[in-house]
């Protein structure tokens, strides 16, 4: 077996294993430490790749979060108009009442006063009896 199908095959402990006991200027080394850079970069790669695909996702998320922000801002100022009609109609409503608690307490007054004038007029005149009232015949017979 070559050297260099021996290291691609070779775990990762067993990488570790040769290169402690390989010298610096060997082979051994040169290919051991070739073999870790290689795994080194496919990982690398691999970390990469993900990565890119996180990162398309997270565009496409954010692209999702801008459409709702967007919305959510375009609620935020209908709310805030039917907000201010809704406080406009209630001050409208409470002025309304006062209008109509002072015409109540005029339309009172002014029954009272006629009410307090007929019976002035009433005590300064005679009383008259009341008139004798028809009879009513009823036809209990038929």
């Amino acid at each position: 077996m070559s050297l260099a199908r021996e290291l691609v095959e070779a775990t990762d402990e067993q990488l570790r294993e040769k290169l402690a006991g390989a010298q610096p200027t060997s082979a051994m080394w040169f290919g051991v430490t070739a073999e870790i850079q290689r795994r080194q970069l496919i990982t690398v790669h691999s970390v990469l790749e993900r990565a890119e695909k996180q990162t398309g996702r997270l565009e496409q998320q954010v692209d999702k979060l801008l459409t709702i922000a967007e919305a959510q801002r375009l609620l935020a100022v209908r709310l805030e108009g039917q907000t201010n009609t809704l406080i406009w109609f209630t001050r409208a409503l409470c002025g309304f009442t006062v209008v109509l608690v002072i015409l109540t307490a005029g339309l009172l007054i002014k029954e009272r006063l006629q009410f307090l004038e007929s019976r002035r007029t009433s005590v300064g005149q005679p009383q008259n009896p009341p008139s004798a009232l028809p009879s009513v015949r009823t036809n209990q017979g038929h």
